[in-house]
């Protein structure tokens, strides 16, 4: 049977390339991408249907749904300030073309995921890569989601009190803390975390091999990523290509991608001042709580760069999707 998956996401930069990855992984049949729920998070939610239309025209696949999700965060409004992605989430991008949004499905998308993973239950893995207020939503409306599950990859949260929107919290459990923290008490799936220490600090990948490898490809899928990226290689941010949503989308295609990784029992911070969203990690067994998530600690990042690769359609690429 082909693995089922729905991905739900705050599609932006990063979102983009995992989205490639996880469509072409579709295409070539490995497994059965049901459904793309959207999210605020990068953007606004209707920014995240717009980009997540454009993605997926630069793929030439149609007929996946596309659900609109949550415009906001369950308790506190997230509100930008300076978005790493853009006001739209996609740079800025000033485009030919208008997404088609009218091939959107009417249904909300945490109806959506309700209706699909009782539909198959225990079938359907969810790879998360924005907030998780879709998620949280799912799980406070019906009881039994959390537990029809197959598997949950996420890409948020933190592991060494290290952030990247606060002093202490990573983006993506800080646009929605509560639901970060209603997700993790609640999953009782094998639920695997990729964190954002894992993403800055070991996973480098060069500005040159992006801008002339990745960059390079006359392919639709990297002439949008050089467009919706253009500032951010230009500025060179970061003293390597950072990439986030891509290493959740790549283990959960290929776990050979992993090659380190612990359990650990988890939960997100809701009232500390300074430490607000951030992911509190129970690394010395202190609170006896049976481990409920998988940490992502270490990666192969070649593999993952050849993933990249075959994501965006490089026609030389001899990577192949272990059966």
């Amino acid at each position: 049977m082909i693995p089922k998956v729905i991905v739900d996401t705050d599609v932006g930069l990063d979102d983009a390339m995992a989205l490639f990855m996880l469509i072409k992984a579709h295409k070539e049949g490995h497994i059965d991408l049901v459904a793309i729920t959207t999210v605020h998070g990068n953007t606004t939610v209707d920014n995240v249907c717009k980009n997540t239309v454009r993605t997926l025209e630069a793929t030439g696949v149609t007929g996946i749904p596309v659900f609109k999700g949550a415009h906001s965060s369950l308790v506190e409004p997230f509100i930008h300030k300076e978005p790493f992605h853009g006001w739209d989430g996609f740079g800025d991008v000033v485009f030919e073309t208008v997404s088609d949004v009218s091939i959107l499905e009417e249904e909300h998308a945490v109806n959506g995921l309700i209706r699909l993973v009782n539909t198959h239950p225990g079938e359907i893995s969810i790879v998360a890569v924005g907030p998780l207020t879709n998620l949280a939503l799912a799980m406070r409306m019906d009881p039994m989601f959390a537990s029809k599950m197959k598997s949950l990859y996420i890409m948020g949260g933190n592991t060494e009190g290290v952030g990247n929107i606060t002093i202490a919290a990573e983006f993506n459990f800080h646009c929605d803390p509560e639901a970060a923290f209603i997700v993790l008490k609640n999953t009782v799936v094998p639920t695997v975390i990729v964190a954002w220490e894992l993403c800055y600090k070991h996973c480098e990948i060069s500005w040159e091999w992006r801008k002339k490898k990745l960059g390079g490809l006359n392919t639709p899928q990297s002439q949008l990523l050089n467009r919706i990226e253009s500032q951010y290689m230009e500025k060179e941010t970061f003293p390597t290509w950072l990439i986030c949503d891509q290493i959740a989308a790549a283990a959960y295609i290929d776990p050979g991608v992993i090659t380190r990784s612990s359990e650990h029992f988890a939960t997100v911070e809701l009232t500390g001042r300074f430490t607000r969203g951030m992911m509190v990690v129970d690394h010395g067994k202190i609170t006896k709580e049976k481990p409920n998530v998988t940490i992502v600690e270490r990666v192969d990042v070649e593999l993952i760069k050849d993933m990249l690769l075959w994501g965006a359609d490089d026609s030389n690429s001899t990577y192949k999707v272990p059966v």
